[in-house]
């Protein structure tokens, strides 16, 4: 039996892509380099980390081919994704590998950190200040716009100080 709407979309799984060879991919574990993304998106709706390419121009030698290059269906139509990025994003002390999309919002998957990485998010009623709780405890506080959640990073919180 199919559920939800899961049968109007053809599976398009993912394909394999050509990686570069091991020299030139930067170990995660030694990850420093850090996005010029203002807030990322809290989206329950994707699989993925993704960030803009306007937001790691800066570092763009370091943008990789990924060992897998997923299809995702977008309000624009499918995407096809071969890029992708290690960054570290200060705000959860955490090391990610969002793929590098032209003309996305940067976007944290919630459903990813939930399921597999121990993290809880918390919403409650009638609240504007859900939270991630990450596995030992500490809470991460998200900000709401417009009934969206929002982890807002250093550089937004610079921007708002320069322009107050």
């Amino acid at each position: 039996m199919l559920s939800g709407l899961s049968f109007l979309l053809p599976s398009v799984p993912a394909a394999a892509c050509m990686r570069r060879d091991a020299s030139s991919d930067r170990s995660e574990e030694s990850c420093v380099n850090v996005s010029n993304t203002r807030r990322w998106l809290v989206d329950s709706g994707s699989a993925w980390d993704l960030v803009d390419m306007g937001n790691v121009k800066h570092v763009k030698d370091l943008i990789r081919t990924p060992q897998v290059c997923p299809r995702l269906w977008t309000a624009n139509g499918i995407t096809y994704v071969d890029k992708e990025f290690p960054l570290y994003v200060p705000e959860l002390d955490e090391e990610s590998v969002p793929f590098v999309l032209k003309d996305t919002p940067d976007v944290l998957t919630m459903g990813r950190r939930c399921m597999n990485e121990g993290y809880t998010f918390v919403w409650k009623a009638n609240s504007d200040k859900p939270y991630f709780r990450k596995p030992d405890g500490t809470r991460i506080i998200v900000e709401v716009e417009n009934y969206v959640p929002y982890l807002v990073t250093d550089l937004e919180m610079s921007a708002v100080a320069v322009l107050s």
